[in-house]
Order: structure tokens, then sequence, then C-alpha cells
């Protein structure tokens, strides 16, 4: 099985058996969960020892050794202080244990009872940050592997290629002819030279490596000083003065220009034959695809280190988006639970209760769009995107698209307006058709709150090919030019979080459904002047628009041409 598609193990601690049993009916049905159970302290240290984790439920009130000490040794050793730990504790209100809790180490906490939908929720973020850091180190072994296999190939070349020189030296004495042969042998460039750098013989791998000819050769119309580079004069200055103080065989890296221009990467071994006034031999070994893998694999570090910072800078935003909802969530259900426990139900005005009850619903659809967006993150990064085709009326499913949003729009004060074509029927998946359509409303109520947004849904005339077109205008914010074009990448956003809440993933995730569609996406925008998204949609997928599956990772794609 791939290391992608691996379960993840939940660790959840708790002296009371009743409670686990209630913990594991919550999470027992998500696919790909191993709940692991532990009744103490010492039975979880254990555990964590000989097996790693995605996330630990730990409660804090436990005989012998509490919550608090196991998670401060759980955090003292280096193989499970990285594991997120999220407290269960009764004291809802007892912050000094909370603050307690975090100092050894939790990144959470959920109250008694626990509610399964946050469980779920909080769960199923940490497990997927350990799904994406298992992701990162198994491309971070596929890239030692590439690595060590390319040493490997290099270092028999060089060995191939000074055993092939060491021979050429024994053999010179004794016969003229062997010595030709291994010049012809095409293995390594062989080339004298004199001084000047005049080149007085070379052979034919030589030749072929600069691009010259035996006629130029032989007028004297090669010289391999004309054919370095600039920035390679200093280390041939300093393995001449070498060579001339030592007589010792130099060993170095440098460059040739060709005659077309271009340009071939060697390993150059020198030394001279009876001295300097009669010139030097040289071997050239062509290593231009190991310099070009070497430069592939300092893309692919940068790339590697990239998507760690992506990763922390992923978790502080999951964690502080995830929080916001859920704040009122606990506080109305508390509300609602007080009254019940008080037999109050009767006195409390459904006015109010109904108030409260569309607090909480509003939190909960914040959470799915929350967690959806991050399922669409891990579906498209694993190439996992698939599209269900039918023929529907891109205007009819629009104008659903604006019937559900219609409480959403209301509460922001803005007014939509809807024009365009009576019906524009085409072939493409509904369901991520209207995510497209509720992402760019979202996003336009977000940064235009108050003020009017326009949706046009028409047949696009001026596309090379039949297609639909989907404009929504807003009168927000607006988009300064310089970032317009990092606007659709993951987690980049208008403006701060601090102003405006959200994962960055909603243009990103458009981008890519758009793009799965055989589609284009683009932008106007002026700061303070609002922002017009454009939507560009074949009325049927064109075979030139299929790709490879979105997700392939550099690394990846590399792997498969070296193993070619």
């Amino acid at each position: 099985m791939d290391d992608g598609e691996q379960g993840v193990k939940i660790l959840m601690v708790d002296d009371r058996p009743a409670n686990l049993m209630s913990l594991r009916a919550i999470l027992e049905d998500q696919p790909g969960y191993e709940l692991i159970l532990a009744s103490s302290g010492e039975e979880a240290l254990d555990r964590v020892l000989r097996e790693d984790f995605a996330v630990i439920l730990l409660d804090v009130a436990m005989p012998q050794m509490d919550g608090f000490e196991t998670a401060r040794l759980i955090k003292q050793r280096e193989r499970s202080c990285k594991i997120p730990i999220i407290f269960i504790t009764a004291s809802v209100y007892d912050m000094e244990n909370i603050y307690r809790g975090y100092t050894v180490g939790a990144v959470d906490y959920l109250p008694k009872p626990v509610d399964p939908h946050a469980v779920r929720a909080k769960v199923a973020v940490f497990v997927e940050l350990h799904l994406q850091a298992r992701e990162i180190e198994r491309q971070a072994r596929l890239l030692q592997e590439i690595q060590a296999r390319e040493q490997e190939r290099l270092r028999r070349q060089a060995n191939e290629a000074m055993a092939e020189k060491r021979r050429a030296e024994v053999a010179r004495d004794a016969s003229e002819a062997r010595f030709r042969r291994l010049q012809e042998s095409g293995l390594v460039g062989i080339f004298f030279w004199q001084l000047d750098g005049r080149v007085v013989d070379a052979n034919e791998a030589f030749l072929c490596m600069v691009g010259f000819s035996e006629d130029e050769l032989r007028a004297g119309h090669i010289n391999w000083r004309e054919l370095t580079p600039p920035e390679c004069d200093a280390a041939d200055g300093r393995a001449l003065a070498e060579l001339q103080a030592t007589s010792v065989c130099q060993m170095y890296e440098k460059e040739f220009v060709r005659r077309d221009g271009g340009r071939v990467s060697v390993l150059l071994g020198s030394a001279f034959l009876d001295g300097p006034e009669e010139g030097g031999l040289s071997f050239a070994l062509d290593i231009t695809q190991r310099k070009q893998v070497e430069s592939e694999r300092a893309r692919l570090v940068r790339e590697l280190r990239q998507a760690v910072r992506v990763r922390d800078d992923f978790l502080s935003i999951a964690a502080h988006e995830l929080k916001t909802p859920l704040t009122p969530l606990r506080i109305q259900t508390e509300s609602i639970l007080r009254a019940i426990r008080k037999d109050e139900c009767e006195r409390v005005e459904l006015a109010r209760l109904a108030r409260r009850l569309e607090v909480i619903q509003r939190s909960v659809v914040r959470m799915e769009r929350l967690i959806e967006s991050l399922l669409d993150v891990s579906r498209v990064t694993r190439g996992k995107l698939e599209l269900e085709f039918e023929e529907f009326d891109l205007m009819a499913a629009a104008r659903g698209v604006v019937e559900r949003m219609r409480e959403e729009l209301d509460r922001a004060g803005c007014t939509l307006s809807v024009e365009g074509d009576t019906e524009v029927v085409g072939r493409w998946d509904r369901l991520r058709i209207e995510q497209i359509v509720e992402n760019l409303l979202s996003n336009a109520v977000k940064y235009g709150a108050g003020k009017p947004i326009k949706l046009v849904v028409e047949r696009d005339e001026r596309a090379p090919y039949e297609a639909a077109r989907i404009s929504v205008q807003d009168h927000g914010i607006g988009i300064a030019k310089e970032a317009q074009a990092r606007i659709f990448d993951k987690f980049e956003r208008v403006a701060p979080m601090r102003h405006f809440g959200g994962l960055g993933l909603g243009l990103w995730i458009v981008q890519q459904i758009v793009q799965a569609h055989g589609g284009e996406i683009a932008v106007e925008s002026e700061l303070e002047q609002g922002a017009r998204f454009t939507v560009t949609l074949p009325l049927a997928l064109r075979a030139e628009a299929t790709r490879a599956p979105a997700g392939a990772s550099a690394v990846e794609r590399h792997a498969s041409q070296a193993s070619t």
C-alpha cells in the first residue's frame, strides 16, 4: 500500500471505559482512522513509545498520572514531541487549567460532554496535517533515492574515466595503437594541448563534445582557452598553476562553450606529458546531465521547504478559522442546555430560541464549508478531483445557488442582480459548477459587504470555441495589480486575516475546477473600485483540455523521468 493511503492512528486516553467507548463511537465510522484506546497515562506513554499517532485525545482528570503530567512526558520525548494533543475536560470555565494545558503542549481542548461534530472536525484537521507531513517525508525519501542513484552513476563514470586514463598512461610507452583505440572508444573526451591553449590532437568524443570537425582540428582552429567562458577562467588558472607547481594531475569541474553557442559541463582531468614545454593531456567527462539533476534537486529542496512553510502557516490559519465558528456554537448550545436542565423550556421564548438555533446553524454551515475546502485541497493534491458530467442549464443552476445564498446576502446587506441569457445549456459537473458560483459570490460578499453585486451568465461568442461565461462583479475593496496574479494560489488573501477570515482556498479551488473543465478564469480590478471575476467554460470538455492529474508533484514527475 502507498504511504499516502495508509490509515492514521488516533490515541484516545481516559480512565473511564464509558468515555472511551463514546469517543470510539464518534470516530469509528471515519474512513482511514485506526483508533487506539488507553485507560491510563502510563499505558498511553507505552503506546506512544512504540507507535506513531496523528493526534492524541487526552482526558485531564485521571488518577495517579493526570493528563497534564502525561502530556508533559509525551512532549519531552523526541519521537512524540510533535504529536498534537487535544485535552478533554469537564471544567469548561476553568481557564487556569486550560492555560496550564497549553503550557505543557496541548494545541486545543474539548469540554465534556464532547460534541461529536467538534470532535470530528478537530480530529480531521490534524489527520490532514499528519497526512501532508507523511507525504512530505515520502517525497524527501524519494529525493534521497534519486540523489543516491545519481551519485552512484557519477561515481561509476568517474571511476571508469580514471581507469581508462590510468590504462592509457601505462599503454603509452608499450603501444601507440592501444592508446589510439582508447581515444576512439568514445567514453571520454581526450585532447592534447599547448600552453597557449591550442589543441593539437583530440579524439572524436571531444570533438563531438565541443562541436568541431577533424578538419578544423588539423587546421589549428580549436583553442581550449577560447572555448572557456569567463566565469571558468579563475578555476583554469588555479588548476594550471597547481599543475606547474606539483606536476600532479588536476581534477575539477568547468564548462566549455560549444561552437553552436550551447554549453557542456565537464569533469576535467589534466596533466603534463613530459613537462610544461611539451604541453599537456586532458580527459573530459560530460557531466551536463548530472548538473541538470543537481539543479532539479535544488529546486525540489526549495519546493519542500516551501511546503513545510505552507504547512506551518496552514496549521495556524486552520486552528484560528475552526475555532471561530466553534465559539458561538458552544456558547449557544450551553445556554440552551442550561435552560433545559433548569426546566425553563416552557418559559424560553420561541423567538429567542429560534435566534440561538440560527446562530448554531450558521456556525455549523461555516464549519462544513471549511472542512469541505480542506477536503478539496486533499482531492486536488492527490489527483482525485473526479468530475461527473451531465447536461444542464447553467443559468438555472446559478439561480439555484443565489436562492440558497439569499439569507447570507441579506445579512451582508448586498443586493444581487442576475443578468444574461435565458438558457445556457452545456455538459459540466453540476455540483462543481455550483461550487464555482457559490465561491465567487461568497468572495464578493466578504470583500464587498453592503454594496451591490452583479452576476452575469451568458454564452461567450468571443471565445475560440463554444463556451459559456460566468461573471461576478462586486464594488468592494478591490485588488492591487501586483496581487492579482497570486490570489489564485493556495492560502493567499486579498487582505490580512485579521480583517477578513477564511483559509485563502476559495479562489484556488475555483481555478482548479475551471481548469479541470478545460476553462479559464480571469480577474479585473482596481483598489477601492471592486473586482470582476470572469470564468469561461467550454460547453463540452474538449480533447485538448485533458491533462495529467492535478497534484502530481515535481518529485514524482522527476522520478518518473529518471525511471525511463
